[in-house]
């Protein structure tokens, strides 16, 4: 197989609904059997947008959380994950030896798996005393077995859901956007592109997505969610709103990120205004040299 057709592996995905749908269902029956069988599990939920979204498609991966007696088992034995298809690229996120940080892999861990099929599950395993300490609690679940009742109690709500601001949300936001666009500047006449990228990238953008966020809960009735990385968005700007959002994304030279950094500027005083205008408050003026 070359390098293109590795990359076509989610065509393998495009079936048709009927077909697809037998495939989902055989796939969360193997995931239980799995779960009934083996001694070490104690309850399988599954979790993500198979789990508390309607725009569920032919692309969704399967992410399910396994409640483990012991999870070095399941470290220290990898062969079970081949039960579930053949493994085209893993990744282990709590693997201290491969990408550092605190190890925790006694209280819960994390198998990311991509197979050759086409589909893709995400494995979380997570200990009893993981699960009741709270971590759990924050996005939808479907239980597909709980072997002991331990599911009973777990209480779920939409973890993408935008939370309403408050004044000081809205200060902050606008403070942190207009300090950092100045190292920006700092940064483009010094033609120091890399510099520029990081700061848009890593704090302009992020401020500009929060700021957004707020005006999406504010100026709708229902709660709404944007999903993850803001996927749903769309759905609740008018094109014109969104574009200006697009806009943001144009850069890759000196010129290129300076015109990315005006777009931003200009997208994040558009939506700046209207959650001011919403929460009745006087909006943040925007530093200039005069």
């Amino acid at each position: 197989m070359t390098r293109g057709e590795n990359m076509h592996i989610f065509d393998k995905r495009r079936r048709d609904d009927e077909s697809y749908q037998t495939f989902c269902d055989e796939m969360i029956e193997k995931l239980k059997k799995f779960a009934r069988d083996d001694e070490n599990v104690l309850a399988l939920y599954l979790v993500g947008s198979r789990a508390g979204n309607k725009e569920t498609d032919k692309y969704s991966d399967f992410d399910v959380v396994f409640v483990v007696k012991n999870i070095k088992k399941v470290i220290k034995d990898k062969s079970w994950i081949e039960t579930f298809g053949k493994v085209m690229i893993m990744q282990e996120p709590d693997n201290v030896k491969i990408f550092g940080g605190e190890d925790n892999s006694s209280n819960q861990y994390h198998f990311l798996v991509q197979y050759k099929e086409g589909h893709r599950i995400d494995f979380n395993f997570v200990t009893i005393s993981h699960l009741e300490d709270g971590d759990m609690k924050e996005e939808p679940f479907i239980v597909l077995l709980d072997k002991n009742g331990l599911l009973k109690k777990l209480k779920a709500k939409d973890f993408w859901k935008s939370k309403k601001p408050t004044k000081k949300d809205y200060l902050a936001c606008c403070n942190e956007f207009w300090w950092v666009s100045l190292y920006v500047l700092k940064g483009y006449f010094r033609k120091q592109e890399l510099y520029c990228l990081e700061h848009i990238d890593n704090v302009l953008r992020k401020e500009l997505m929060k700021m957004v966020d707020y005006y999406v809960t504010l100026s709708t009735q229902d709660k709404p969610s944007t999903g993850k990385n803001h996927k749903f968005l769309k759905k609740y700007l008018s094109e014109t709103q969104y574009s200006l959002i697009l806009k943001t994304y144009n850069a890759g030279n000196l010129r290129g990120i300076y015109k990315s950094y005006l777009a931003l500027c200009k997208a994040f005083v558009y939506f700046s205004e209207q959650v001011a205008l919403l929460l009745g408050i006087d909006t943040y003026p925007v530093p200039s040299f005069d």
